[in-house]
């Protein structure tokens, strides 16, 4: 012959599955072994090259009956193609991601600052107030902290706002200008400030050179106020210099130690020593203290009664959510009852009380009372209107016209009413009246808004101290650990991710 006869191809067939065969799926032609993905050319395409090749390669399998080789093709035919593969390899890596994130926040809580702007993004529509304070670190740089505190989401929050370190001085000036530059870089207006709580420092107060006199020219009607639990350490200082305990300088500098102290908490020493009266006689007997000790005895007796006092309030005057109504009645209890105090250490020893005591008691708690309604004039006098503390309890002709008729719409809600039996005064901030009665919250958004202390950053300059010592070289300013170990705020995790390129290994 003249040509060549053509090449015969051979088909596929179903029987040759029973051998573990399909077609490729690159050449229908070509059979493919689902066992080891290997494919042969069509002459290979005859059920006992096929069987030769199940029996040499994979013998185990040689036993195994159709349906086995059925659900392999299943499987081979729902694999997934190379794109797929990745996309699926992606969302692992973003899982990745998340997760790191998600450990990042539990170490940082526990021992970046990823929640920034959520926080921005509510300043710069909000009301707020504020709350600074500057300490010194390790490294003789000064540390400025601030906190603010605001309306949302039918709750009061209070968050850190930044912390920053200032190298050059902590003047009035400098201080300010480092809040307006943060306002300036986060697009957040000045305006949006009704209120600012600071320490009593000639940096902070200064009349003419102070932050917060550079802060009134800027916002004029800002409410100012100083630290209402720095006032009462300034005056239960003046304890420790009763006329009895000058006569024993000795043990009223010893006293001293133990009292002059920002928080108040080891005045409880004091109740202890009493407690422990007897034994503490004895013991000084042998140091041949034990007369100086016995004269002193209702003086002693009398500072434990004085201290736990002044406990209560800085209790009272401490914590998260404390506002300007709360401050206000703490301080006029003790201001007004501080001349009627009970004292029980004091009362069981009264037989031992000499007769002169009792009137340096009654000029001392004369003092006390006049040096505590000077520090706490401002608060004490603050004007609080009786809608504002019982809005369910006055009649709307007597507040102000312009907002006699939102006073009208919340008392005849019975919802309110309710609520207002639940929280009392409180309930202001516990549902949604700023936007249902934006008339009646602008006139009572103070009250809550602003910082009656500064105690939040005396908490943040802790954690500082805390963070520093165990790792001295960390940067707190600059970190996240500080902010998300003080914040609320939950940082947007899946937000952080999505900003992120996952990278599979090499």
């Amino acid at each position: 012959m003249t040509s060549l006869a053509k090449k015969k191809c051979r088909r596929y067939s179903v029987e040759y599955l029973a051998y573990g065969f399909v077609p490729s799926p690159r050449d229908q032609l070509s059979p493919m072994c689902l066992l080891c993905t290997c494919s042969f050319s069509n002459e290979s395409m005859k059920p006992c090259k096929m069987k030769k090749h199940l029996l040499n390669a994979h013998p185990e399998y040689k036993d195994k009956p159709l349906e086995y080789f059925l659900s392999l093709k299943d499987s081979f035919h729902k694999r997934g193609t190379l794109p797929e593969i990745i996309g699926q390899c992606s969302q692992q890596l973003d899982k990745g991601i998340l997760a790191s994130y998600k450990i990042s926040k539990l170490i940082a809580q526990t021992g970046n600052a990823h929640n920034v702007d959520q926080l921005v993004a509510l300043l710069q529509s909000k009301k707020f107030s504020l709350q600074i304070d500057e300490t010194t670190l390790q490294d003789n740089d000064a540390l400025l902290m601030a906190y603010v505190r605001f309306w949302n989401a039918n709750t009061l929050m209070e968050e850190m706002l930044f912390a920053r370190k200032i190298r050059s001085d902590t003047k009035g000036l400098t201080i300010f200008g480092e809040i307006q530059n943060y306002f300036n870089e986060n697009n957040i207006p000045f305006q949006n400030v009704i209120a600012c709580a600071t320490d009593g420092a000639a940096s902070m107060v200064g009349r003419y050179r102070g932050f917060i006199a550079h802060l009134k020219r800027v916002l004029p009607s800002v409410f100012t106020i100083h630290c209402v639990i720095h006032r009462e350490h300034l005056v239960s200082k003046k304890i420790v210099f009763s006329g009895n305990c000058e006569e024993n300088n000795e043990y009223a500098d010893t006293l001293l130690l133990h009292t002059e102290v920002r928080w108040l908490s080891k005045g409880n020493c004091l109740q202890r020593f009493d407690a422990l009266w007897k034994t503490i006689v004895a013991f000084m007997s042998e140091k041949e203290y034990e007369d100086k000790l016995v004269e002193a005895k209702a003086d002693i007796f009398y500072l434990a009664d004085m201290f736990e006092k002044f406990n209560s309030l800085n209790k009272a005057l401490q914590g998260r959510d404390n506002n300007l109504m709360n401050s206000k009645a703490a301080s006029i209890g003790i201001t007004s009852a501080v001349t009627f105090l009970q004292f029980p250490n004091l009362k069981t020893i009264a037989e031992e009380v000499n007769d002169d005591d009792p009137v340096v008691y009654v000029n001392h708690l004369k003092q006390i009372q006049k040096d505590m309604e000077e520090r706490f004039h401002d608060l004490v006098n603050l004007n609080i209107s009786d809608w504002i503390v019982d809005p369910f309890g006055v009649s709307a002709v007597e507040v102000d016209t312009e907002i006699q008729e939102s006073l009208i719409d919340l008392q005849s809600d019975t919802t309110a009413r309710r609520q207002f039996d639940h929280y009392g005064k409180d309930f202001w901030v516990k549902n949604d009246l700023p936007n249902k009665l934006p008339a009646l919250w602008e006139k009572v958004q103070i009250f809550f808004i602003a910082f009656p202390s500064t105690y939040l950053v005396e908490c943040g300059f802790r954690k500082v101290a805390a963070l520093t010592k165990s790792r001295n070289r960390m940067d707190v300013a600059t970190r996240g650990d500080l902010r998300l170990s003080l914040s609320n705020l939950e940082p947007d995790i899946m937000k952080l991710a999505k900003n992120c390129q996952p990278q599979g290994s090499h």
